[in-house]
Formats: C-alpha cells, structure tokens, sequence
C-alpha cells in the first residue's frame, strides 16, 4: 500500500493503515471512527471492545477537534494501533494546546471518564507539542 491513501472524507496518511492523519474538523469524526474500526478488525479482539475503543477514539478525537486549536483547519489529529502480544494499544494525538478546563464547566468534562471506563488502560500527557491520549485494550 502507499504511502498516502485517499479516503471518501479526508487523507489518510501511514503505511498499510497503521498511523492515520485527519484535519482537526468535526466532519472527519465519522472517518476516524470507520478506520479505527477497519484496524481493529482481526486483532483478536471481541465485538463489545471493538465497539468501546471506536467509542474512546471518537471521544479523544472529538476532544481534539474541539479543544485543541484555535479554530477548524488549524491542525491535525493523528491516530496509531500498535498489537502487542497481551494488548492492543491505540493512541490518538494533536499538536495543539491543552486548554484547562473551567472551574464550572457545567454539563461537560465527561470524557476522560468515559474513555477510562471504556478501555482497559488510559492515558493522557500533554505539554507543548500537543495532547497524547493511549487506550489499551487487553486480548483475551
């Protein structure tokens, strides 16, 4: 496979779908979602995982896009799917800048709980050359 893939909603970038690149935009969710599903597949995982990593993935990238830059276009969201022996690791990232949240952000600041509960390990650094989200889900 090339090195770069045209898909029906954005550009793929990455060797046979290993690392994925998107725009920062809200019409690209859906596209992450579909490629993270298409990687997942046939990595021994069960129907129940597969369906709560797209979840985290679309909470982390969502979270990208709404929270990482200035304004749509103005950066990037990348994902990679690494299959060790005992986990399948996924890790969504942008180059933006960590915003803390509110002292009162009303309704909002579900999803790294959501993303927690969804998966079997979680993390999230960031500093200045973005925001790394890792989700780990265990082959059983």
């Amino acid at each position: 496979m090339s090195d770069r893939v045209v898909d029906d909603v954005g550009v793929v970038e990455g060797t046979d779908g290993e690392d994925a690149t998107w725009p920062a935009e809200a019409r690209h969710l859906a596209s992450i979602r579909a490629h993270t599903r298409h990687r997942l597949a046939g990595l021994g995982l069960d129907d129940d995982d597969v369906d709560d990593a797209v979840m985290a993935v679309n909470e982390a990238a969502s979270n990208a896009v709404e929270h990482a830059y200035a304004g749509p276009g103005d950066g990037t969201v990348s994902m990679s799917v690494r299959a060790g022996p005992d986990e399948v690791r996924i890790d969504v990232a942008d180059h933006g800048s960590w915003r803390t949240p509110p002292a009162d952000n009303g309704n909002r600041g579900h999803g790294m709980p959501l993303m927690r509960g969804l998966v079997d390990t979680f993390s999230i650094l960031h500093g200045p050359g973005g925001t790394l989200v890792s989700l780990g889900l265990a082959r059983r």
